[in-house]
């Protein structure tokens, strides 16, 4: 696991298609109000989900950072998928078109993993780093939507979808589509 939603596979690093999760230095908050480092727990999570099964990907694209996009499986069990179905992730329906949404609300519902606090959303927490904020400034509810203080938020669980930019970078990963119409099968290690 390099982060949350970035697999390494024989040396190829691939970002799961359609969902985003926290940041390895983000900070969410548990139900009890205190912080946690929610980006490695979501890491570890997926990582003791996979327990080292083959892991089956089907490239997509590019992105900007040469990551390719992929989605991915484990018994046939869609990772995106299970990854925001148990709150670890978010779907990002930029990219997703909204494959993830009823999954998300399932677990919103349920308050699984980030939805028995609160958190920001990891696009969201990405911008304010690039605006020069600090982790944990930029983790915080207030601080990284100096639009909405904690007081003028909305009373759920989770701070209400603000959008900056289109995908918290600016970027378009669809003009870095390229070709990669084989599959990737590993032995996760």
């Amino acid at each position: 696991m390099i982060d949350g939603d970035t697999l390494e596979m024989h040396g190829v690093r691939i970002r799961l298609w359609g969902v985003d999760a926290p940041e390895s230095r983000q900070l969410c908050r548990g139900e009890d109000s205190l912080q946690y480092r929610c980006g490695p727990q979501a890491a570890n999570d997926l990582d003791a989900f996979i327990a080292r099964r083959p892991v089956n990907c089907v490239p997509i694209s590019l992105d900007p950072y040469g990551r390719t996009v992929a989605t991915c499986s484990v018994a046939g069990r869609d990772l995106g998928e299970w990854f925001v179905r148990n709150g670890l992730a978010l779907d990002w329906p930029q990219y997703s078109r909204g494959r993830y949404q009823e999954a998300q609300r399932e677990a919103e519902r349920a308050g699984q993993g980030l939805w028995k606090g609160s958190y920001v959303e990891p696009w969201l927490y990405r911008a304010c780093i690039r605006a020069s904020g600090r982790p944990s400034a930029c983790s915080d509810d207030g601080n990284a939507h100096p639009c909405c203080h904690p007081s003028k938020a909305p009373t759920h669980k989770a701070i209400v979808y603000h959008r900056i930019w289109a995908d918290g970078s600016g970027a378009d990963w669809a003009t870095h589509a390229t070709d990669h119409s084989s599959h990737l099968t590993a032995q996760w290690e």
